[in-house]
């Protein structure tokens, strides 16, 4: 695990935020047991862009968009016992810049970079924020398509924005269509089978809509996300992908009723992780393992 590095991508309001700000105040807080730990003489590199959400989640208050941070990396590095570090590497906690890669066709030259550089992602993924899709549609030419056809050179180093028809509107929404195509992308640029750990965030809020038998990680995105999950199942030679499911902050914070039960309990014991083999721990640092 020595000078390992994992990068952080998801789509806006995908949990990114929230599961920073709970695993940077679980480590710094050291009451939850972890597999991976700050050293207290190497704090997060731009930890000040994330301070107010941190704040917040301290005091039950929504973590919030941070669209500030877009054009900042932020850096986590942990260690484990043996001292063996891991470089947590974010290029956009608003996801912006990945939204962008899929509906406006331009990425930046320092972040395709760090794809192929990268050692393993965590790709977080809001069930409640996806629109239903019932197909793929093929109409439109991908932005992977457009880069592995030559136009990498514009769409890679200038940035260059090639506009996709459609409103704002329908622009801003995100689909099953725009994971998969973020996910092709990523594969693309990694240039090597990627080890991925997809991110089921808001747990609390997604088993809700599951029955009982249906509240795995894994099926889980059967379920709700099929045409994500099938692309996943038919992949598999390309992608060493495990599916995690994550509630970071372990309720909703606007809710009066839950706000009561919880507020004299340490934040650390909302938290809720569940393994790929559906087991149930409080550890966020778990998914930045590589094995």
């Amino acid at each position: 695990m020595e000078d390992c590095t994992c990068l952080m991508i998801g789509m806006p309001a995908s949990g990114k935020t929230t599961y920073l700000a709970s695993l940077v105040h679980m480590l710094t807080m050291n009451k939850t047991k972890t597999a991976l730990h700050l050293d207290n003489a190497d704090l997060p590199t731009g930890i000040e862009k994330i301070q107010q959400a941190i704040d917040n989640f301290t005091c039950f208050q929504p973590v919030g968009r941070t669209i500030e941070t877009a054009e900042d990396w932020l850096e986590i590095r942990l260690y484990n016992n043996y001292e063996q570090s891991i470089k947590l590497h974010i290029p956009d906690l608003s996801g912006e810049i990945f939204r962008d890669l899929v509906k406006q066709r331009q990425i930046k030259k320092d972040f395709a970079d760090s794809i192929q550089l990268a050692d393993m992602f965590l790709f977080f993924i809001n069930c409640d924020t996806i629109s239903e899709e019932r197909r793929i549609s093929l109409k439109e030419e991908s932005a992977l398509q457009m880069i592995a056809k030559g136009y990498s050179k514009e769409i890679i180093q200038e940035s260059k924005a090639y506009s996709i028809e459609g409103t704002l509107e329908k622009q801003a929404q995100i689909t099953q269509s725009d994971l998969v195509e973020l996910l092709q992308c990523v594969m693309f640029l990694a240039k090597k089978r990627s080890r991925i750990n997809f991110v089921v965030s808001a747990w609390d809020s997604v088993e809700k809509r599951l029955s009982p038998s249906d509240r795995t990680p894994v099926k889980c995105l059967e379920k709700i996300l099929p045409l994500f999950s099938q692309f996943l199942q038919t992949n598999y030679d390309k992608i060493d992908g495990k599916i995690w499911g994550v509630s970071a902050q372990g309720f909703d914070f606007t809710n009066e009723d839950e706000l009561k039960r919880w507020e004299r309990d340490d934040i650390g014991s909302r938290v809720r992780v569940i393994t790929p083999d559906n087991k149930e721990i409080r550890d966020l640092s778990c998914l930045l393992l590589l094995n």
